[in-house]
């Protein structure tokens, strides 16, 4: 009777033990490794009017058609909204300005990408498989490394991804989204306030 005693609570804790392990894995088919921690760094900077250029023009009057498109769209179904959206995200951004280098700020035009990416990854979240796409479309443009414009377009991309992180059990990555959001909504409070 002892011996089965023992047993029995081996057994228990070996599946106490798997059962910490599984719950410490990250779910099947997303990424291995997720932050630890989150990461709320914000560095930010005011979207200057950038001169004005026939390549700024035509991307912004590209983005509001496919605006437009989308709005009109809404009731032809989620699979439709996502390609038209998915069709302003393939437009070329216009030309960097002057002292511009690669992956730098873009004034106007990286907020209406940015906006648009928001929009596009709102409609991705709502599927299964979509908040994965949503965190990949989203980690780039808002990356703790880059300097973010600061704008409630910025916010909202931000919290879009929170929502994308959070669906994948990215709670680190969500938590960081969701902080550098408050804190850039208090930046957006404090800008005003000031003026």
């Amino acid at each position: 009777m002892k011996r089965w005693g023992i047993a029995v609570r081996a057994r228990g804790l070996g599946l106490f033990f798997c059962g910490c392990l599984l719950s410490c894995s990250p779910p099947v088919g997303l990424p291995d490794a997720f932050e630890e921690t989150p990461d709320a760094r914000l560095s930010a900077h005011v979207v200057l009017p950038a001169t004005p250029s026939t390549a700024r023009l035509e991307y912004a009057e590209g983005i509001a058609d496919i605006h437009r498109r989308a709005d009109l769209a809404h009731d032809a179904g989620h699979d439709r909204l996502v390609e038209i959206l998915r069709e302003g995200l393939a437009l070329p951004l216009p030309g960097f300005g002057f002292g511009y280098e690669k992956g730098a700020p873009q004034g106007e035009a990286e907020l209406l990408q940015l906006e648009l990416a928001a929009r596009l990854s709102e409609q991705l979240v709502r599927t299964p498989q979509g908040a994965q796409e949503a965190r990949r479309l989203l980690l780039p443009l808002l990356a703790p490394t880059r300097s973010l414009a600061l704008d409630h377009a910025t916010a909202r991309a931000l919290v879009v991804l929170g929502h994308a992180a959070y669906d994948m059990g990215d709670d680190a990555l969500a938590a960081g989204s969701y902080s550098r959001a408050i804190s850039l909504m208090i930046k957006l409070q404090e800008r005003e306030v000031a003026r």
